[in-house]
């Protein structure tokens, strides 16, 4: 309603400029004018100077107030009555005055409700762009988490019914939950007969990562799988010494190592 209001407003509608004028002239034509001109009933002619402040522009009114006076003033001369008195005429144009402030103050309100209208759809214009933008980066970072999570645990198919998982860095509680679960899934994933866990890379092999190996080379021959480690460090070796721990499957030097001990060996059936 105040967007229909705000751009009616300020224009010359065939509305405003019929209506007023053909109240003016039902008002003049009545049988017994002096009702109307020298009554309570003269104040009716404020209706039209109203009304064209309203439908039309703001200063429609007073040109409606001045019709209005000169056809009071013909219809007096008309019918041989007295001139309308002053205080009628200073009340039309009043009436127009306060009309036109009415008006002016509505198109300015209008006017500040579709300026922060517009601003509020930029605003929201902004935002959504704002959101796509932040989605778009949270996708990004998903994708890169994933990423993250399968460098974490990056198991290699080396032929059918052999896989290999290369640790490489630190492995915490989180992340030895997290190859535990991907090693389980990789057997049944490629029916792996041989599982090789290659430590080239690990960067420390205390006691927790050794139960954590420990626990997961079981469940792989559970599963129906041997194990074969490779790559273990003379730090390694002497710390598992030391700590009485005993890798369960088999340990040989190196990957080539294993992957000829596969060679001779294809795994269990």
């Amino acid at each position: 309603a105040e967007s229909f209001l705000l751009n009616r407003r300020g224009q010359v509608t065939l509305v405003g400029l019929v209506l007023p004028p053909l109240i003016i002239l039902a008002m003049l034509v009545i049988p017994e004018p002096q009702y109307i001109l020298h009554g309570p009933s003269a104040l009716a002619f404020a209706v039209p100077v109203v009304l064209a402040s309203v439908i039309s522009v703001s200063w429609s009114g007073f040109v409606a107030a001045a019709l209005c006076v000169l056809g009071m003033a013909g219809m007096a001369l008309v019918a041989g009555l007295d001139y309308p008195r002053i205080e009628v005429i200073a009340a039309l144009f009043v009436v127009a005055l306060i009309a036109w402030l009415a008006a002016t103050g509505l198109e300015k309100a209008l006017a500040a409700a579709q300026h922060q209208a517009q601003e509020a759809e930029a605003r929201s214009t902004e935002l959504r762009a704002v959101s796509a933008q932040l989605q778009q980066t949270v996708d990004a970072q998903t994708l890169l988490l994933q990423v993250v999570q399968e460098l974490e645990v990056p198991i290699i198919p080396l032929s059918p019914g052999t896989v290999a998982l290369p640790l490489v860095g630190h492995v915490d509680t989180r992340r030895a939950q997290r190859i535990m679960e991907i090693l389980f899934q990789s057997v049944s994933r490629y029916q792996a007969r041989t599982v090789i866990i290659d430590l080239t890379g690990l960067g420390l092999l205390d006691s927790a990562v050794a139960q954590s190996l420990i626990q997961s080379a079981q469940g792989v021959q559970l599963l129906g799988a041997r194990v074969i480690f490779s790559g273990l460090s003379a730090e390694m070796a002497q710390t598992m010494a030391h700590q009485r721990i005993r890798l369960p499957g088999q340990v040989v030097f190196d990957m080539q190592a294993a992957l000829e001990l596969v060679h001779r060996e294809p795994g269990v059936d």
